[in-house]
């Protein structure tokens, strides 16, 4: 075999024609790998064996001489699983009220959009929402997309009431509806199709991953909306466990995440940054305290989604529209428009004519809270799960891909370890979606889906923008080719 420089297999990779490349082995050699399923993880210097887009071997020691094999030397570079970021909407533009005032915008994001989670090394995603996306799959370089089957929510409650009466049942099909609600269905509409029933029988023939339940009694000038009964709740989980589906619930105050103790769902699909009553409280209140402790001891999955606060912070921030980093992951045409008077116009909704500090203030007391419930979990060993909520809201603070980054960031500002952050990025989200024969780790037959990057994640978290190559189903590609650039 050739021990072909870094340089000299780079070009062979990138000029032959794929029909000459097709059925060879890729040997990635000298890389510094990370396996997350080690108990004690660390660098160790090794190779690997791709084919047919799969890994077919880890090794350590002599490298073995493989006919036809194709080289990359990934020497002084670390190697890891590729990055799963396990909530995301990805049928939503950040920053846009609706898909129809400005097409050209919307057109530049979604041909963007798959790109900028691999110029992150994100290499699979999962969206709670939707039940598929033609327009995402559509881009010949997309991360992996796994669904939830459509989310479930009571008849005209959150997220459903978001939307014009005469679109939101049908942009909403797995709604939940119980005559005890009150709520009026439009004509044509068959209560026996939203029973938790006929709503599982649906997300399974999606083959989704996943069920998606919210509870969210309403924020802002929506407020009292309809809440799913604890009854049917629990009926979804025990049909959804019958298929093997996780369920998880939008929860992020301490009523509703006691709601999720109480329904037997897996995971908590925010943190807690609202205590009432015991906002504003110092340290850990101890109601609080004795939820999460339930949450731990039932190893249950939790998912701070720190950037959700932070993602309208941004919009109060003047410079944050001036990162340089935005320009990778966001449409020029569509940064740009972001910086005119239309363009802030959710920045105006949130700050309704206060002062924007205390709107900050207010913003920064729920970071606090959900940093000191996300510090209880991680150093009592609860099941912290990597998931951005991107986009949370119509901010242009959640920038896909880049999100994740900040996502991490906050994780590890909260006191959450380098190791435990890849982990929760790698095989913890792996084995609670069900998908660990595939992803999350460095093991034979599992997807060749690969971040190779020149800093170490176990010592220091800018290894996340520090990514040379992403490697999706054994194609090798230069992060630069991912970039809205």
């Amino acid at each position: 075999m050739i021990n072909f420089t870094k340089w000299a297999a780079l070009f062979l990779l990138y000029i032959l024609p794929v029909s000459v490349l097709a059925n060879s082995d890729l040997i990635i050699i000298n890389a510094k790998m990370i396996n997350t399923t080690e108990k004690t993880m660390f660098p160790r210097e090794g190779y690997i064996i791709i084919h047919d887009g799969k890994i077919k071997k880890v090794g350590f020691g002599k490298i073995p001489n493989i006919k036809n094999s194709r080289v990359y030397n990934a020497k002084h570079q670390y190697l890891i699983p590729g990055l799963i970021d396990s909530h995301n909407h990805i049928n939503v533009v950040p920053g846009l009220a609706d898909d129809i005032s400005h097409p050209d915008l919307v057109t530049e994001y979604r041909k963007q959009l798959p790109s900028s989670y691999l110029y992150f090394g994100y290499t699979t995603i999962i969206d709670l929402v939707i039940d598929k996306s033609e327009i995402f799959n559509s881009n010949p370089k997309h991360p992996d997309l796994y669904t939830c089957g459509g989310g479930i929510m009571s008849a005209n409650g959150y997220p459903m009431s978001e939307f014009p009466e005469n679109l939101r049942f049908k942009m909403f099909p797995n709604f939940l509806y119980e005559r005890n609600k009150g709520v009026k269905l439009p004509e044509g509409i068959n209560p026996a199709d939203h029973t938790p029933s006929a709503i599982i029988r649906r997300i399974v023939n999606s083959n989704a991953k996943c069920v998606k339940i919210f509870y969210e009694p309403g924020f802002g000038a929506s407020k009292n909306l309809p809440l799913p009964s604890l009854d049917a709740v629990r009926q979804i989980v025990i049909l959804a466990h019958k298929h093997h589906l996780p369920v998880l619930i939008h929860a992020n105050s301490l009523v509703a995440q006691k709601f999720v103790l109480d329904s037997g769902a897996d995971i908590f699909a925010h943190g807690m940054w609202n205590w009432k009553p015991y906002d504003g409280s110092p340290g850990l209140p101890s109601p609080i305290k004795h939820m999460l402790d339930q949450v731990i001891l039932r190893h249950l999955g939790y998912q701070p989604t720190m950037q959700v606060i932070q993602g309208l912070q941004a919009l109060l921030d003047p410079h944050f529209l001036e990162d340089q980093q935005l320009l990778n992951v966001t449409p020029r045409p569509l940064l740009d428009w972001y910086k005119t008077k239309e363009g802030q116009w959710y920045t105006n909704l949130i700050v309704d004519g206060l002062p924007k500090s205390t709107v900050s203030n207010r913003l920064t007391s729920k970071e606090d809270q959900v940093s000191r419930v996300v510090k209880y979990i991680q150093k009592n060993h609860g099941n912290l799960l990597f998931g951005t909520d991107t986009p949370s809201s119509p901010t242009y603070g959640n920038p896909p891909g880049y999100n994740g980054y900040l996502e991490m960031k906050d994780w590890y500002q909260a006191g959450v370890p380098l190791s435990e952050i890849l982990i929760s990025a790698t095989i913890r989200n792996a084995k609670f979606f069900h998908l660990e024969k595939k992803y999350g780790s460095l093991s034979a037959g599992k997807i060749a889906n690969l971040v190779i990057m020149k800093k170490n994640p176990l010592n220091d978290i800018s290894a996340y923008d520090s990514i040379t190559t992403v490697i999706l189903h054994g194609q090798f590609y230069d992060r630069h080719v991912f970039s809205a650039q």
